[in-house]
């Protein structure tokens, strides 16, 4: 699938669709990697499971729910 020309005409059409981005700070958080971010915003149990929480909302309760992957490690494996 050519995701470029996919949301392009999403747009064109006026198709409703959702694009989230996580950071390399929401990754982290959820991986339990530091206890901070580089703004000094901390890490905290509450925080992961929301996080979490919108993830699994966006990929299992909408349509046309897109994500922006990372391509390293912590986040393929999130």
């Amino acid at each position: 699938m050519n995701v470029t020309a996919f949301l392009t005409n999403c747009i064109q059409y006026n198709i409703p669709i959702s694009f989230s981005k996580y950071g390399d700070g929401e990754y982290n958080c959820v991986a339990g990697i530091d206890s901070h971010n580089c703004d000094k915003d901390k890490y905290t149990e509450k925080l992961k499971k929301k996080l979490t929480d919108s993830f699994l909302y966006m990929v299992n309760e909408t349509e046309n729910s897109f994500i922006g992957l990372w391509p390293n490690e912590i986040s393929q494996e999130f």
